[in-house]
């Protein structure tokens, strides 16, 4: 909820932004929590913002940085933590939240990251069948199931290099795209 009402207000205010679901390795030690974040654009670069850590929390899980400019490395978009994964650079197991761990939970997230990145943020626990795989065999296990449901194909779309590079920036106002509907001021290339 405060990740969609900061987009939404930053949106109302002419900031281009969008929220991102994915993981967050600064609630413990170890492990990538499920978490979503917010990015604006200031004029040359996405700045993460995560409107849900004030100063009370930020004493209490130790975090150094400020949660309105998190630096790269800190929260992990559901498509790198994929791409890390398969990659071996990660472990499956370290990524979800309360007993719910897994390969299986990244692919929810990829999802909704890719759901938000289109302007429709969605509740932690929305998700669509097969996406979720199978929850019941992980749920406590913390095994990586197979991979029924998001190919790579969605991971590719989902994990276009420019999110993460900042290279994708917003397109003026009175660029026109889709059916001569006028660009909103967060629609990005």
């Amino acid at each position: 909820m405060h990740v969609a009402t900061s987009a939404t207000l930053l949106r109302r205010a002419g900031v281009p932004s969008r929220a991102r679901c994915g993981f967050a390795g600064y609630f413990e030690p170890g492990e990538w929590v499920d978490h979503s974040v917010v990015e604006h654009w200031d004029g040359d670069r996405w700045v993460m913002l995560d409107p849900q850590v004030d100063d009370f929390q930020r004493g209490l899980i130790g975090l150094v940085d400020d949660p309105a400019d998190l630096p790269s490395g800190l929260f992990l978009p559901a498509g790198e933590a994929w791409l890390r994964c398969q990659a071996g650079q990660e472990i499956g197991e370290h990524f979800g939240i309360l007993d719910m761990w897994g390969q299986w939970f990244i692919k929810g997230n990829i999802a909704r990251d890719l759901a938000a990145l289109n302007k429709v943020e969605m509740l932690p626990w929305d998700g669509w069948g097969r996406l979720m795989g199978d929850v019941a065999g992980s749920i406590r296990k913390r095994g990586l199931p197979g991979s029924a449901g998001v190919g790579e194909e969605g991971v590719a779309i989902h994990h276009h290099p420019g999110h993460l590079s900042g290279r994708h920036q917003p397109r003026p106002v009175g660029d026109r795209h889709g059916e001569g509907e006028p660009a909103s001021l967060d629609a990005v290339e």
